[in-house]
Formats: structure tokens, C-alpha cells, sequence
């Protein structure tokens, strides 16, 4: 396996980085995040709520 093939193997895969590499490549748009947050806790939970599905995004990727 190449260098470059070990590093995309490993590149995503948490238990392979520090702490603070794993703190430092997360990111989360704030705006977002509060607004669904928000809308989790004031939800009333008498009926099943929306379901939310949150998808994660490679930015910077190349899969070339």
C-alpha cells in the first residue's frame, strides 16, 4: 500500500488521529446547528416528530 493510498485509508477514520486532531478538523456551521438543536428541544414529543437527517460533507477531497 503507497503512502498516499495509507493516508486516505486513515484520513476519516477517528481512532487513528490525537485528540486534537480530531478537535481541529471538526467543523460544525453554528447558525444551523442551534436552529436544530432548538427545534429537538422545544419539540412537544406528542406525536413522532420530523426525522432529521444530517449528512456529513468532504470538503477538499479528491478521490483522482
Amino acid at each position: 500500500m503507497s503512502q498516499s493510498q495509507l493516508l486516505v485509508a486513515t484520513l476519516y477514520n477517528p481512532h487513528t488521529q490525537t485528540k486534537q486532531q480530531l478537535i481541529d478538523g471538526f467543523v460544525v456551521r453554528l447558525p444551523l446547528f442551534r436552529k436544530l438543536f432548538a427545534d429537538i428541544k422545544t419539540a412537544e414529543m406528542r406525536y413522532p416528530e420530523q426525522h432529521l437527517l444530517i449528512e456529513g460533507q468532504l470538503v477538499g477531497v479528491s478521490t483522482k
